[in-house]
């Protein structure tokens, strides 16, 4: 899925950038998400006890 979605991405931008409050779509991209980037904010959820929330 995730790599039929970077496939597609010109559509789901075209898509999600068609409604009238999205001009700032029109020019993004999607880019595969890299799992450590969010161990700071798996810490900070353990820190709170919701360790398993994420």
């Amino acid at each position: 899925m995730r790599s039929q979605k970077i496939e597609n991405q010109d559509k789901l931008i075209r898509a999600r950038a068609a409604g009238p409050n999205n001009k700032k779509c029109r020019e993004s991209q999607l880019v595969p998400a890299n799992g450590a980037d969010y161990n700071m904010i798996r810490q900070v959820y353990k820190a709170i006890a919701q360790g398993d929330s994420l």
